[in-house]
């Protein structure tokens, strides 16, 4: 496909880059008329072109008012996609896809061919991407105009603004997306069953072009084995079938079964795998959508291993099954292969497994799901990888009394290293929840066991100041949800954010993700980063109302070192001395005022400081 564009010039063409490109049309919109009439900043006057500016607009407006072009040439049907992207569709209704590039140092582009992996089909474009590749374009034909890379980009940059505030951003693009979808000329059937794959996916896995073509590929061996069970489709797309059975036939479900059975599905398995009313489904949904790190990967070879590994006889319960994969990740940390990694502790996991079905465990869910959390925990941490005859006869009783005994031993150790850190925020209430900072191994370890995840690794990332892990307590003081921030460069982000056992959060919790960011904000941006430790600008510190923001070591040392400025010095502390210097608040075993003195830091007791400030003993 490379040599395309020279062979059929007239039919085939870019439509970003250019040959002319500050031709005016011969009637202006209002909102062109506005763009004619803007003004750069003076700086940028020297290279600004409203012919160009308006030329610009006009043209994405064109390309957006005819967003497909089908164009067929001897027996090859051609989509051209908003002048960026060529698709061709194959005589089985299969497309390959190439991409108009144009050398730095060459006039004419070229359609490069490149394999469809990530490229969507059903939410095409892809909104960031397409935003870039015009703005690129427009970069490219102010630089080639200007003769000057740096000042192009530079009044491209302002002009760009204007062009995506006025023209890009208010395109509907679902309403765009749905005129290219109709040019394609989609398979419906195919079609269907990539929008129902995707609703029991949770929208997880996107829909793209290699994926519509797998799909149209397999579309009538799909739809033959949705006709036995909803599992059976859901599992086979990722796989590759064998033409035959072992018996030597050749019909969809025989060969899905062959498949399985060739990944080690035994009998009792393959059982609840056919069944009708599915009841595996509720496993491969966590699996698929809270377990997969990305898209890219074919989980139903894993989800197979796993099945094949644990032998389960009957319907599990789906907290066991999250429980049993977080042992070795989650989405945010998955293995290469979860069945693989499980692989060494299987005949302990399989025990287990037949504890529970046998009702051997405790009745109660959330008993039942603490203590296997432990028993989990115990078998990965030590590698139980087989139990003795008399261990095994002494069911869940020795399993969780060897847990327990392991987590006492893990709590001594915490304990033994002394793992305590300081924390900059002190526990703040946010509309019906509370968060609380772990300031030590044990909380770690006590939030891993009652929310049934991983935080207890975390606990060196804490000490080093660089990691905040909070819980997450409703009005009842119920933990709801662990949320990890790390530092980088000075600022915090969000790393984790989980509910028990590591299941999604829903939107009820974004507020309080925000709310401590903002707050961590603040407290960063009144960090003095020259100096080392914990200093405050103490106007900043004496003004800020939000108190549960800071640590309650450290809000506490404020109120010691502080409070009688504040009840004497109505007005509120001064940010500076009376020779001018800046003043800080450095939180150490002592509380100190920091006055920085050009680049010498003076140091005096913040008790001893006040004392002289406000003319009072502190003593007294």
């Amino acid at each position: 496909m490379n040599d395309l564009s020279s062979a059929y010039p007239a039919l085939l063409h870019c439509g970003i880059y250019r040959p002319v490109i500050d031709s005016l049309p011969n009637e202006l919109t209002a909102l062109e008329q506005g763009l004619l009439a803007a003004v750069p900043p003076p700086e940028y006057l020297h290279g600004h072109c409203s012919n160009h500016l308006v030329s610009f607009a006009r043209h994405i407006q064109d390309v957006v008012a005819d967003p497909i072009r089908r164009v067929e040439v001897d027996d090859h049907v051609f989509h051209a996609i908003l002048g960026v992207v060529v698709y061709h569709q194959e005589d089985d209704g299969a497309f390959t896809t190439a991409l108009w590039q144009r050398p730095q140092d060459e006039a004419e582009s070229w359609l490069h061919e490149f394999y469809p992996w990530d490229t969507p089909i059903l939410d095409f474009p892809s909104t960031a991407l397409w935003h870039e590749t015009l703005r690129l374009a427009f970069v490219r034909e102010a630089q080639e105009r200007l003769k000057d890379a740096r000042a192009g980009e530079q009044w491209a940059q302002w002009a760009w603004s204007l062009i995506r505030e006025r023209i890009v951003d208010p395109i509907d693009l679902r309403r765009l997306r749905s005129k290219i979808r109709a040019g394609l000329s989609l398979d419906l059937p195919t079609l269907g069953l990539m929008r129902w794959f995707r609703g029991y996916d949770g929208g997880r896995y996107r829909q793209t072009v290699s994926g519509y073509n797998n799909c149209r590929r397999e579309r009538d061996v799909l739809l033959e084995l949705k006709a036995f069970t909803p599992m059976f489709p859901l599992l086979a797309r990722w796989l590759t079938l064998p033409d035959v059975d072992a018996r030597g036939c050749a019909e969809a479900g025989a060969r899905f079964k062959q498949a399985c059975v060739n990944r080690g599905v035994k009998p009792a398995q393959w059982k609840l795998l056919a069944a009708t009313d599915a009841p595996l489904m509720p496993l491969w949904k966590i699996f698929v959508r809270e377990f997969m790190r990305d898209w890219h990967r074919e989980p139903t070879e894993d989800f197979l291993g796993v099945v094949a590994l644990l032998k389960p006889t009957g319907e599990m319960d789906p907290d066991i099954w999250r429980v049993v994969l977080s042992m070795v990740g989650t989405r945010v940390n998955a293995p290469e292969s979860y069945a693989d990694s499980l692989a060494p502790v299987q005949d302990t996991l399989r025990h287990i497994i037949r504890l529970l079905e046998s009702g051997k465990a405790p009745q109660d869910p959330v008993q039942r799901n603490a203590e296997l959390h432990e028993i989990c925990a115990w078998v990965a941490d030590k590698g139980v990888r087989q139990l003795l005859p008399r261990q095994r006869q002494q069911g869940w009783t020795f399993l969780f009394r060897s847990a327990r005994a392991y987590a006492e031993q893990r709590e001594r150790a915490l304990q033994l290293e002394a793992l305590r850190w300081d924390v900059p925020l002190y526990p703040v209430t946010i509309g019906d929840f509370t968060a609380l900072p772990l300031t030590c191994g044990r909380d770690l370890w006590e939030e891993s066991i009652a929310m049934r995840h991983c935080a207890d690794l975390y606990g060196e990332r804490c000490k080093s100041g660089n990691t905040l892990i909070l819980s997450v307590r409703d009005t009842d003081g119920r933990r709801r949800a662990t949320i990890a921030l790390e530092r980088r460069k000075g600022d915090w982000m969000l790393a984790h954010a989980v509910g028990p056992a590591n299941r999604q959060l829903s939107k009820e919790f974004d507020e309080v993700i925000d709310t401590i960011l903002s707050l961590l904000g603040v407290i960063e941006s009144t960090r003095d980063r020259s100096m080392k430790g914990p200093r405050y600008r103490i106007d900043v510190l004496d003004n800020y109302d939000h108190g549960q923001s800071w640590s309650e070591g450290t809000y506490k040392s404020a109120e010691a070192a502080l409070g009688e400025a504040r009840r004497i010095c109505r007005s509120g502390l001064p940010s500076c001395d009376e020779a001018g210097r800046d003043l800080w608040v450095h939180f150490g075993e002592t509380p100190m005022i920091v006055a920085l003195d050009g680049a010498k830091p003076l140091e005096f007791n913040a008790h001893d400081y006040i004392d002289g400030l406000c003319g009072i003993s502190h003593s007294a």
